[in-house]
């Protein structure tokens, strides 16, 4: 549905018989706004220029706002640091306590080992085995070995 250009039609707040022109209307509504604006326009006081107390200041006013900025942006810079750091202190703690715990693992360990190794039944075998040593009433018998390291057979 489509408006239609309505022309030259009455309006019913005005008197009966009357007829409008849509396009001097709308003339007239730009010239009555266009009127408005200039008066808005000349309303406005004239910005008078700054005294020099004035301007004194403004210019302390610019300089605090400047030391605030730089100063929030030290403290933001100094706090990024500061969590950095701590992220970094507890990945190194993280990896220290992983370090002691292999360390107390090894050293359970090597104290296992130490105990075996003490042990007179240790001592007994490899005295034994390695140094082919014997108690006093034993006797000793050496089986020779061939090249494959097996016990060789005698030949009859």
């Amino acid at each position: 549905m489509a408006r239609k250009h309505r022309k030259n039609e009455t309006i019913e707040n005005q008197e009966p018989g009357v007829v409008i022109d849509f396009e001097e209307a709308r003339e007239e509504r730009r010239r009555k706004r266009a009127e408005a604006a200039s008066k808005k326009e000349k309303k406005k006081p004239e910005k008078k220029p700054l005294s020099a107390r004035r301007k004194k200041q403004s210019a302390r006013a610019a300089r605090r706002r400047f030391l605030l900025v730089a100063l929030a942006v030290v403290i933001v810079l100094l706090a990024a640091f500061s969590a950095h750091n701590i992220f970094e202190l507890r990945e190194d703690q993280r990896e220290a306590q992983q370090m002691l715990k292999d360390l107390e693992e090894e050293r359970d360990r090597l104290q296992d080992e130490l105990n075996h190794v003490s042990s007179p039944e240790y001592v007994e075998q490899k005295a034994r085995e390695d140094l082919h040593m014997i108690y006093p009433d034993e006797y000793l018998y050496i089986v020779p070995e061939d090249d494959a390291g097996k016990p060789a057979e005698d030949a009859q």
